[in-house]
């Protein structure tokens, strides 16, 4: 099985400012052609804007088998939080 990562970490993209200030927050989607998420993808982006603590965000698209043992898996979760609520500061 193969996996496809991709990041948007520190490409500026939380400060970009287009008149009204700094985005709240920021995301990359990836989609099918009829928007269904792309299967086996990983992305990375900054948590928020203004975080200065390094917080990462990580979206899996993964099959509902692969997510249900993500989700219960002590290794990820010492480091993740699963679906945390939208901060925005």
């Amino acid at each position: 099985r193969f996996y496809s990562f991709s990041s948007i970490l520190k490409n500026g993209l939380n400060e970009a400012d287009y008149g009204s200030g700094k985005p709240l927050w920021v995301t990359i989607l990836g989609f099918t052609a009829d928007y269904a998420p792309i299967p086996d993808t990983v992305s990375l982006m900054e948590a928020t804007a203004g975080d200065d603590d390094g917080a990462v965000e990580a979206w899996l698209n993964l099959n509902a088998k692969e997510m249900a043992i993500s989700q219960q898996d002590p290794h990820l979760l010492q480091y993740a939080t699963v679906n945390p609520s939208i901060r925005l500061s």
